[in-house]
Order: C-alpha cells, then sequence, then structure tokens
C-alpha cells in the first residue's frame, strides 16, 4: 500500500539530508503568553517529531536552564495537523530579556523581555484585518484613541 505526502504552500526544497531534517524540525509559528506573574507560556508547531524542550537564559546563545513540555498532534477527517509543542517556563525574574531556542538546539534564537514587577498591567491591541497600509476609520479618528488611552489608564 502506497502513502504520499502533501505539501501544499509556496516554500523552497533544502537541497541535502541534513538541512532537509532541520527544516523538517524547524520552529514554526511560535509564540508566547503570559502564565501568571513568573512564567511564560511558549507554544510551536513543527512538521515532524521534536522534542518539547525550550532552552532559555538570559545571555545570546548561552541557555543555562530547560523546560520540558507537552505534543500534541489533531486528526480530523483526512486533516492531521503538524506536530504543536507547549512548554511553560520559569519562574522568571520580572523585567528581564531572555533568550530562547525551542526543540533542538539548532533552532533559532528567539528573546522576549518579562514584565515589570509591578501588576497589574494594563494594555490593548488593536489591529487592522484591511491590507491596506492605513487604519481607515480609526486613522481618521483620532479621538478614539484618546478616550480609549483614558479608560485603560
Amino acid at each position: 500500500m502506497a502513502m504520499a505526502t502533501h505539501f501544499y504552500g509556496v516554500f523552497t526544497h533544502p537541497t541535502s539530508a541534513p538541512t532537509m531534517r532541520l527544516f523538517l524540525q524547524s520552529p514554526q509559528q511560535v509564540r508566547i503568553s503570559l502564565s501568571g506573574k513568573k512564567h511564560m507560556r511558549i507554544s510551536w508547531t513543527t512538521l515532524f517529531h521534536t522534542p518539547a524542550v525550550v532552552y532559555y537564559g538570559t545571555s545570546s546563545g548561552n541557555y543555562t536552564l530547560s523546560a520540558k513540555g507537552s505534543t500534541n498532534v489533531y486528526h480530523y477527517l483526512r486533516y492531521t495537523s503538524g506536530h504543536i509543542h507547549d512548554v511553560v517556563i520559569g519562574p522568571l525574574n520580572p523585567n528581564t530579556l531572555y533568550y530562547y531556542r525551542c526543540g533542538i538546539k539548532s533552532s533559532p534564537e528567539f528573546t522576549f523581555k518579562t514584565p515589570p514587577p509591578r501588576f497589574p498591567i494594563k494594555f490593548a491591541v488593536v489591529g487592522n484585518n484591511r491590507k491596506f497600509k492605513n487604519m481607515g476609520y480609526l486613522q481618521m479618528h483620532s479621538s478614539f484613541f484618546k478616550h480609549f488611552s483614558q479608560d485603560i489608564a
């Protein structure tokens, strides 16, 4: 019985086996979120299985700490997701820049800065789902931002 694997999208194919392995194990869709006052949740997806581990530290390339997490793959009808990894790291120091890598040690380095020690933190995210550079209504009405910033202050 033959099995077929289909990849849809636009990408280049690495030419050597080690490069292909690195490509298939490289983290994609890396996202972070606060997980309490002293922890950060880091999630990412890979095409093939890699360890659910994050290496991290306070200087670039020097990962003195690590944390392990979980990996899930979801199936729905004929769809199979990538390997979705989820790791919580910490406890972390406030107002500190951290460097980290996901999964394999040869993956790209990422950074984040922890929030200051004073809580609660108030912030807002405003997005524009239009493909145009201006923000349309919001750009023309600066009073929106004035009132919005007063509400969260």
